[in-house]
Formats: structure tokens, C-alpha cells, sequence
């Protein structure tokens, strides 16, 4: 008698026969669910990623109902969100994630030139086994260029979905709330592609976008946000939401971040963003070029802030650079010898 081509589980889900797929177990039979989403990429899942029920019915296995989350966090996020009824938060995230999984299967169908229109006809394969990508092309310099370009332009769609959830989560105003969702984002996403999407994709003019956006990266304390700094000093015009910045700035160096612009734009804060912008300034330029910026600013005249707690501040920062400069030429001088 030969086997049924599906049978129910004690937890709910649903197995189907399918003896020749590799995650077979002893009888022949792999999860439905993730049977279902192998077919239409047209590859093989990794084990690190989760399928997602939308309806929270295990059984019911219609593409529709389905989401491939790239880590159990993206799952959790999404359990999350229905749990604690953050429709805007659910909304946003499964249009990201249908896109992502959508962007996949039209590349493993490029790859493998299989019509558009019958994603099932490809057999399915390892991810790690994909071809390798076409021979990178010049193009212009950017600060997260480690892809070739047409993945880039590929993955636009995917970015500003991602830049939407983004900008969603931080228009939570429980700090806590916020933190556990980016927490979580972060776990699945590089960071990286994280500020990339940002800065193309989120209207950082707007002093409430970047208010929040400044507000949320300083919080989490992300190393590679250094491009959404500049580019939020770059084009905001709210001495508060640059304020933040210079805040951020003073807790750790960042990469990417364009020290030169930083510099120039310290220059002409006023007011108590100066003493902010005198401590970014510190913590991320060369002492040489700190020390030069220091010195511009302890030449203007009235600076609309309290003059004696700006010379401290400037006077310790002093201080601190020339002991950076010193350690340096030690450590320069140990290595001549």
C-alpha cells in the first residue's frame, strides 16, 4: 500500500512524501511548510531560517499564508508584533520580507534561466552551491560597495522596505518596545546594509526622521552607522537633531563617517552644540586635525554659550590629544628601532 501524500503531525504542522528531498526523514516525508517555500525560490532553505504561519494555523500551508523569516529573530519579531496588536510594525515587516523572498527567487531563476513563470520547473539546489556573480565592473566609490552593482540595484526594492521597518520601529515611543524590535532586526540583518538603506531610502531633510533615526542608532550604539551621521549633518539644518549627532559621536569612533565634513561643520555650531560638537570632533578625527579644529574654535568670539565652561571643555579635550599624539609617536618610535 503505497504511503498518503500527506499526513497531520502531533504539533500541528503538516508532512508531505517527497522521499527523494534530501531532508527526508526515515519514511520519506519533510514538512509542508517548508516544502512549499523550497518550491517557490527554487533552491534549498538553510536551517537557520523560519518559515511563518500568518494565521498561526500550522496546517495551513497556502503560499499566501506563508513567510520566510532569514532568522529566528525576524520569526520572534513578527510574534511579537501580533501579540502586542502593533499592526503598522507587522505591516511593514511582512512587506519586507515577502520582498526579500520574492528578490530571491527571481535571482536563483536568473541564475539558473528558468522562466519566470514556472519557478517550480527549477530543481531545487544549495544555496552555498550558486554560481558565483559576473566580474565586478568600475563604478563610482561608495561607502558600502561590497557587492557587484546590479545586486545592488536588485536589492533596492528590499532596501526600502528595510528602511520602512526601520523607520517604523523607531516611531515607538516605549524605549524598551523599540530596543527589543531593533535588537532583533539587527540579529538577521547585516548592519551594514542597515545604514545603507537609511541613508538611500529614509528623508533624513525631515528633522523628525532623523530626530528619531539619530536617536535610536546613538541608543543601540552601532558601530557602522558612521554614514547615516554624515549624512544627517550633511542635510538637516535643526541645530537639535545635529546636537544628537555630536551626542552620538562623543560615546566611540565610527567607521565610514566623513571626518572632514564633521570638522568643517563643528566650526560653526553655536551655543551648547559647540561643546558637543568640540567632543565628536575629539573622539573621531586625527589628533592632528582635532587639535587644528580646537584651536579655530577657541578663536571665535562670543561663542553664545558660557565662555568658562567651553574653555574647560576645550582645555581637557587639549589634554587628551596631545597624550593620543604622544602615545603615538612612542609606539612610532619603538617600531623604527
Amino acid at each position: 500500500m503505497p504511503p498518503p501524500p500527506k499526513k497531520p503531525r502531533d504539533d500541528g504542522y503538516v508532512l508531505v512524501h517527497a522521499p527523494e528531498h534530501p531532508s527526508a526523514d526515515a519514511d520519506g516525508y519533510v514538512l509542508e511548510h517548508r516544502f512549499v517555500m523550497e518550491a517557490y525560490l527554487g533552491e534549498r532553505l538553510l536551517p537557520s531560517e523560519v518559515v511563518h504561519h500568518r494565521d498561526r494555523r500550522r496546517w495551513n500551508n497556502e503560499f499566501e499564508n506563508l513567510l520566510l523569516c532569514p532568522a529566528k529573530a525576524a520569526h520572534d519579531a513578527l510574534h511579537e508584533a501580533m501579540r502586542k496588536g502593533d499592526a503598522r510594525v507587522l505591516e511593514v515587516l511582512e512587506s519586507w520580507l515577502r520582498t526579500l523572498a520574492s528578490e530571491r527567487r527571481q535571482r536563483v531563476l536568473r541564475e539558473r534561466k528558468v522562466p519566470m513563470s514556472s519557478p517550480a520547473q527549477a530543481t531545487l539546489h544549495e544555496p552555498d552551491k550558486q554560481p558565483k556573480s559576473p566580474p565586478r565592473t568600475e563604478s563610482p566609490p561608495r561607502a558600502f560597495a561590497t557587492v557587484e552593482p546590479e545586486v545592488l540595484v536588485l536589492r533596492s526594492e528590499a532596501d526600502a522596505q528595510l528602511a520602512n521597518v526601520v523607520d517604523t520601529i523607531c516611531a515607538i515611543p516605549h524605549k524598551q518596545e523599540r530596543r527589543a524590535y531593533l535588537e532583533q532586526l539587527l540579529e538577521c540583518v547585516d548592519r551594514a546594509v542597515l545604514a545603507r538603506a537609511i541613508v538611500d531610502h529614509l528623508d533624513l531633510k525631515n528633522a523628525v526622521v532623523a530626530q528619531r533615526i539619530v536617536w535610536t542608532l546613538g541608543e543601540l550604539d552601532i558601530e557602522e552607522a558612521g554614514p547615516v551621521f554624515t549624512a544627517v549633518l550633511r542635510c538637516t539644518d535643526e541645530r537639535p537633531v545635529r546636537r544628537l549627532v555630536y551626542s552620538a559621536l562623543t560615546k566611540r569612533r565610527y567607521d565610514h563617517l566623513d571626518t572632514d565634513h564633521l570638522a568643517a561643520v563643528a566650526i560653526t555650531e553655536r551655543g551648547q552644540a559647540l561643546q558637543y560638537a568640540v567632543g565628536a570632533v575629539a573622539m573621531n578625527c586625527e589628533p592632528t586635525q582635532a587639535l587644528t579644529v580646537i584651536e579655530a574654535i577657541a578663536a571665535i568670539a562670543e561663542p553664545e554659550y558660557d565662555q568658562a565652561a567651553l574653555d574647560t571643555t576645550l582645555n581637557w579635550h587639549r589634554r587628551r590629544l596631545h597624550g593620543r599624539l604622544k602615545r603615538q609617536h612612542r609606539r612610532g618610535g619603538a617600531r623604527g628601532e
